[in-house]
């Protein structure tokens, strides 16, 4: 996923993947020193960039997609980052849920969005059918 999303920002952008958009996965790296501005990483990436450089001051903004997931790296990193934050005044940290119960992260700003529902059709065959995409009746 981490490829995907930033293959994607960059063709949209447009600009060459690896320079200012990039991603760093375990034993890759596309990225630039001093050229890429958004850069995708797993959580676990980052606990590890934050083992070597514990202020992350190559970061001005960190987004934590996925918070709800709950992996061991997530919730070692939201409990260094609460403290990061504290000696950093200029960072931004974003932290993004589906279903994260915002008093649990005892950040000072939440921000809630309602989300939209598709609507949803639902139809029924009155025979059985090989090729499903074939079944509406």
């Amino acid at each position: 996923m981490i490829y995907l999303w930033s293959h994607t920002i960059s063709y949209f952008i447009p600009v060459p993947l690896g320079k200012q958009v990039g991603y760093s996965i375990r034993f890759k790296d596309m990225t630039e020193p001093g050229t890429t501005f958004l850069k995708y990483m797993t959580d676990g990436m980052l606990l590890r960039e934050a083992m070597h450089d514990p202020d992350l001051k190559r970061y001005s903004t960190i987004i934590l997609d996925e918070a709800h997931e709950r992996t061991l790296a997530t919730d070692i990193l939201m409990g260094l980052l609460k403290n990061l934050v504290k000696k950093r005044k200029d960072l931004k940290i974003i932290i993004m849920s589906a279903t994260l119960e915002s008093r649990c992260t005892q950040i000072s700003k939440v921000l809630h969005h309602q989300g939209t529902c598709p609507t949803i059709q639902s139809s029924w065959s009155h025979a059985s059918r090989r090729n499903l995409l074939h079944a509406r009746s």
